[in-house]
């Protein structure tokens, strides 16, 4: 039989047709169907600090989808991203959105379409040069965005004093998580807000408004 790859989807449970291909009288899988290897504990690295990241990067993901949730908001995770993106960094083009979130361009073009859809990012283009398009958060994005951020750092709050409470280490808690920060081009906490505070100016000089997104016209 020739080898072939079953869709990631459909190699561990299902074939194409939703049955299963997984035969549990012979506990084996047919000929043909590669099985990825999964991870085990020996994988994880000897690295402490990475270990520990690790772990803080799925807390933080949880903290980040129940802010969401309690906006009550139909805002996606990668949706989040973009739009703390646009902050982060400030206007960007689509190509500079798809590096920095790590997709596609086509795949950053259909998320920026989804939030332009929503009333939550603008398109604009600079009179300087047309040929380029401009993506930036609208009052509407900002604002949701800040409260987003505001109820999670509440929670976040609450997790920091417990750890702070456990280790009675704050200060280097604090500089230690900076630094990771900063390494990750992040800015620092007090930078961002001071980012999201200015970010109404979607790009230096004036813009006028792509005529696919119904925005308006505005000078910076």
């Amino acid at each position: 039989m020739r080898n072939e790859v079953v869709p990631v989807q459909a190699r561990l449970c299902h074939g194409a047709g939703g049955a299963s291909i997984y035969s549990q009288a012979a506990r084996k899988w047919p000929d043909g169907v590669i099985v990825p290897k999964l991870p085990s504990a020996s994988d994880a690295t000897g690295d402490p600090v990475a270990n520990a990241f690790q772990a803080v990067g799925r807390a933080m993901i949880a903290v980040t989808t129940r802010s969401l949730a309690g906006l009550d908001s139909d805002v996606t995770l990668p949706q989040y991203r973009a739009l703390v993106s646009l902050v982060s960094l400030g206007p960007q083009r689509t190509s500079d959105l798809a590096q920095e979130l790590g997709v596609a361009i086509s795949t950053a073009t259909r998320l920026a379409d989804r939030l332009v859809s929503k009333g939550l990012v603008t398109r604009s283009r600079h009179k300087g040069d047309l040929r380029v398009t401009w993506l930036a958060l609208t009052s509407a994005g900002k604002a949701l965005l800040g409260e987003a951020m505001r109820l999670r750092r509440a929670e976040i709050s609450k997790l920091a004093s417990a750890a702070s409470a456990a280790t009675g280490h704050e200060e280097e808690l604090a500089a230690a998580l900076n630094a990771f920060a900063e390494a990750a081009r992040e800015p620092v906490d007090a930078e961002w807000w001071s980012r999201w505070r200015q970010c109404d100016d979607a790009v230096d000089g004036v813009v006028v408004a792509d005529g696919n997104t119904g925005s308006k016209p505005r000078s910076s």
